[in-house]
């Protein structure tokens, strides 16, 4: 009985005592209050300190006021204790904590301050840009190469247009009633009227 309670005992207390492993990076900068971003989510103002679970790719985005952004890509290598099978001893088997801490420092994580551009250099680009901008509506003449002749410019034949068919002209007066059910007839022009002689006078003897 004391036996078998005292095995229990002893592998409770390695269960309450197993290792683990910490992770976790420090970012250090030369600008303090600098903003990290690790894979584009905040993590705080630097020296920014945060846990991580997984080893590999990580990117780190710096912003400050007054300080030209940087991005930097850093990875974190595996350990030989993370690998198999030595993980799982290091993870539940060892009565103490193995700390893995990452600090991030050096020339890759230094911010340069935002250089001021005078503005002669901005004329003098504004002033590039526009005439690289009158050139683009210029458009080159095509070239012909040689023992070719350019195509003739294709012409639309006129069209002929009929004349309008010989209609009978109605006059302008009032209106002839119509008996219903009988086909519409034309009404003819009147005739013009004749020409009378002009009396010639004689003198009389």
């Amino acid at each position: 009985m004391n036996r078998r309670f005292l095995f229990n005992t002893g592998w409770l207390l390695l269960a309450l005592c197993s290792g683990c492993v910490e992770r976790r990076y420090v970012i250090l900068t030369n600008v303090p209050g600098t903003v990290v971003l690790e894979n584009n989510k905040y993590v705080g103002p630097a020296p920014a300190e945060r846990p991580f679970r997984y080893y590999g790719n990580y990117r780190f985005t710096l912003l400050a006021d007054g300080y030209e952004p940087k991005i930097v890509d850093e990875c974190f290598k595996t350990p030989w204790y993370e690998y198999f099978p030595l993980d799982f001893v290091t993870e539940n088997l060892l009565p103490f904590v193995i700390r893995d801490v990452r600090v991030l420092q050096g020339p890759s994580y230094l911010l340069t301050p935002i250089q001021a551009v005078p503005p002669e250099m901005v004329k003098a680009r504004a002033e590039e840009l526009r005439f690289k901008g009158q050139g683009l509506g210029d458009a080159p003449p095509p070239s012909i190469q040689p023992g070719t002749l350019p195509l003739p410019a294709q012409t639309t034949p006129p069209i002929e247009v009929a004349p309008p068919p010989n209609r009978l002209i109605q006059p302008i007066g009032p209106a002839v009633p119509q008996v219903q059910g009988a086909p519409p007839t034309a009404t003819a022009l009147p005739p013009a009227p004749r020409e009378q002689p002009t009396p010639t006078w004689t003198p009389s003897r």
